[in-house]
């Protein structure tokens, strides 16, 4: 009985460390470890809002149009995105024009909070808060159908499509859209139905994005050095 005890205790302590340790790497988000509170996220959006409403775009992008099914400039595009609208593949035509200025904090506009291709940029791009970042980007995600697998038991295939909203910040002053740049990934070509429940949805292009942003930071720097 004693030895059980023990063995118990034992298990209990290596339980219990293991999840503090998980917490200590994905949890506790705060706003001195660079996490994301409600009211920061708030701020963030109004300010982000207000920039396009106000039509504080960059040059250029402020005239040009997203090539989707109904043309959109992007001050409406940065709208929808913050509304949690379907996000609308736009590809180079509303990119910004010049490199991203550093260090750079990117947001989850889905989940309302950094998101976690952040940590995976290179060392010295991405900002220790959302207040020391010189530029700011949004991330929004959304499915689309992009078809069916089997006849019998048919699964839906969902592609997702995100939008990138690049904004850069200089203190109080006003924010500035830089511009916005679409990515996608689509879902497994093939399924085996018999391991498969419900519908599928393709995952996030992380690596496309993450990719996106370190090079246009890093070009920053490239010009910089000149």
């Amino acid at each position: 009985m004693k030895k059980a005890v023990i063995i118990i205790g034992c298990l209990c302590v290596v339980l219990g460390g293991a999840v503090l340790a998980y917490l200590g790497v994905f949890g506790f988000d705060t706003p001195s470890s660079g996490g994301l509170t409600t009211e920061d996220f708030d701020k963030l959006v109004a300010r982000v809002a207000d920039a396009a409403r106000s039509g504080h775009v960059a040059a250029r992008v402020a005239g040009a149009e997203c090539q989707a099914s109904i043309p959109l400039h992007i001050a409406d595009l940065v709208r929808d995105y913050l509304d949690g609208k379907p996000a609308i593949p736009c590809y180079s035509d509303l990119e910004p024009a010049a490199p991203l200025a550093r260090p750079v904090a990117v947001v989850d506009l889905d989940r309302k909070r950094p998101d976690a291709i952040g940590r995976s940029l290179p060392a010295g791009l991405l900002a220790p808060n959302l207040n020391a970042a010189a530029t700011i980007v949004l991330i929004h995600c959304s499915k689309a159908e992009a078809g069916r697998y089997g006849y019998i038991i048919p699964h839906t295939a969902y592609r997702q499509n995100c939008g990138l909203v690049f904004v850069s910040q200089n203190g109080a002053s006003p924010m500035q859209i830089l511009g916005i740049r679409s990515f996608y990934a689509l879902p497994p070509a093939k399924i085996d139905a018999r391991f498969t429940f419900g519908d599928v949805v393709a995952d996030r292009p992380d690596s496309q994005m993450q990719d996106y942003i370190a090079h246009r930071s890093l070009d920053a720097v490239k010009v910089r050095d000149r």
